[in-house]
């Protein structure tokens, strides 16, 4: 479902917000005259890290966004549906070696040719980075390149998601990798060429008039961070910049009434998690764990806190995501939870600690204390721990934490983008090991036959729902705002924006 809004604004009122826009274009922001203005600007809500494809922050929501502009992967996933990039075709020569052919003609941003060169180097350096996406090529053993148009991806065993975990790895020049220019000053092959970028500021980007997709409808693409929910609100609102997401939820309302603003949502990859560190009593014993799901109303808490802005999960991962599954939700029932903290031992219940990041999430205060204070009530006593983003980080993978809230989005719209890379014995993302669920999502990313490895995947997520290593409470809908002259876009369901195929009015 889509939700739209739309206001006008009356001409005399529309008359001073031009001037005021003007003011704001002389000093670097705003809209301008929108017949003659071929500048999108677009206001980005979380920090920008890095213009490196293959770095650390490479998982990164904003990373990715800029890389989406500035190169090309091999093949592109829309929910499981693959389609071509720089790859023209590909075929599997055996269970475990996939051929690709490049298309002709492709240059990078300063004139020089794409080859095979450019994306084995690139391959090569993703590869063996030790980054959040790492755990996605794990399976490949090396990359050839026969020919200048040729490129061989050879794996230790049949990969079901090999083409999906491909749309994730961007291609560089084999030259810049070599001097590593990549890490600040990139060329690509992308729609976009950069042009200038300060890391936690803003990126400025060129149209690349010769893309071979197509040049961009628009001269110039500027990313202005503003992590701050009202100043981002208030930039749309005066057109200072023309285009945003990820909306707060309490405030879509107040978006909608913006004039020559329009507003959407729609279903998404994004979820909410809490993670329970399985690795510690009592969250080492499931009935404990089962117990603090029961013991939420989570319907109550969607309705009150985030109404239209979040749907209750149904799955480990969100029912856009190929491979979701839909299971029967968690009820709630105090008295069930505290008949499980009974039989686990705790029929007083126990205390302990939930940490998050300061740079997360949506309503993630409320959220937390509307959680905490139903855990109350069976007697969970439990202290709330807001870190400083790096801190949280650190903690979170020494698994130095009891309970951890965090959103998370499966940005390759694939099950098993979160499913094997979380939550097996391997992973050591959350102290928890079942050697039956690792052995159901070993076959299914074994499994070359589409509809077969949906199956498997949704075997692996009713294990993770009955175990309840964490609980999956909400899928969030992807939202955003944009002012009328622009038009070819909408919420990005991974809240990694596309803004490519805009054009200006």
């Amino acid at each position: 479902m889509t939700w739209i809004s739309r206001a006008r604004r009356p001409l005399v009122a529309g008359l001073l917000a031009m001037t005021l826009v003007g003011v704001g274009a002389a000093c670097g922001g705003g809209s301008g005259d929108g017949d003659q203005d071929q500048t999108l600007r677009v206001g980005v809500p979380i920090r920008m890290l890095s213009v490196d494809p293959h770095g650390t922050a490479i998982s990164d929501r904003s990373t990715l966004t800029l890389a989406l502009h500035l190169f090309d992967p091999l093949v592109a996933s829309d929910g499981g549906e693959i389609t071509g990039r720089l790859a023209e075709s590909w075929e599997n020569v055996n269970d475990t070696t996939t051929r690709f052919t490049l298309r002709q003609g492709v240059t990078f941003h300063d004139g020089s040719p794409l080859t095979s060169a450019d994306v084995k180097a690139s391959l090569d350096r993703l590869f063996a980075a030790s980054t959040a996406l790492a755990p996605l090529f794990a399976t490949i053993e090396e990359v050839k390149a026969p020919d200048e148009q040729t490129v061989e991806v050879i794996t230790s065993r049949a990969t079901g998601s090999l083409l999906t975990n491909l749309s994730m790895a961007y291609i560089g020049s084999k030259a810049q990798i070599e001097s590593g220019e990549i890490e600040s000053r990139p060329v690509g092959t992308g729609a976009f060429k950069l042009e200038d970028f300060r890391s936690g500021e803003r990126a400025h980007m060129v149209a690349n008039e010769s893309y071979w997709d197509g040049a961009p409808k628009y001269e110039r693409l500027e990313f202005q961070e503003i992590s701050e929910d009202a100043a981002r609100l208030t930039a749309l609102r005066t057109g200072e910049i023309d285009v945003t997401y990820s909306l707060p939820p309490d405030q879509l309302s107040q978006v909608r009434g913006f004039d020559e603003v329009t507003v959407e949502s729609g279903p998404s990859a994004t979820f909410y998690v809490i993670w329970l560190n399985n690795a510690r009593k009592p969250l080492d014993d499931p009935k404990v764990r089962q117990a603090l799901w029961h013991a939420v109303d989570f319907s109550s808490i969607q309705e009150n806190l985030f109404g239209e802005s979040a749907v209750l999960a149904q799955a480990p991962v969100p029912q856009p995501v190929f491979g979701a599954a839909q299971l029967p939700g968690y009820t709630y029932d105090p008295q069930r939870a505290r008949q499980l903290l009974a039989e686990a031992g705790y029929p007083n219940g126990f205390s302990t600690s939930i940490q998050w990041s300061a740079n997360c999430c949506a309503n993630i205060r409320p959220l937390v204390q509307s959680i905490l204070s139903a855990w109350k009530e069976v007697g969970v006593n439990v202290e709330m721990q807001e870190k400083e983003a790096g801190q949280w980080l650190d903690d979170l993978l020494a698994l130095d934490w009891d309970m951890n809230i965090q959103d998370g989005v499966v940005v390759t719209q694939d099950a098993e983008f979160v499913l094997g890379r979380l939550y097996t014995c391997a992973a050591k993302r959350l102290g928890y090991c079942n050697e039956e669920y690792d052995r159901v999502i070993a076959d299914a990313s074994e499994e070359l036959d589409p509809q077969e490895r949906q199956r498997k995947l949704q075997r692996a997520q009713e294990i993770l729902w009955a175990d309840a290593p964490g609980a999956w409470p909400f899928e969030l809908t992807a939202s955003a705002a944009w002012r009328d002259r622009v038009s070819g876009f909408g919420p990005p369901p991974t809240n990694v924006p596309d803004f490519r195929g805009v054009s200006l009015n």
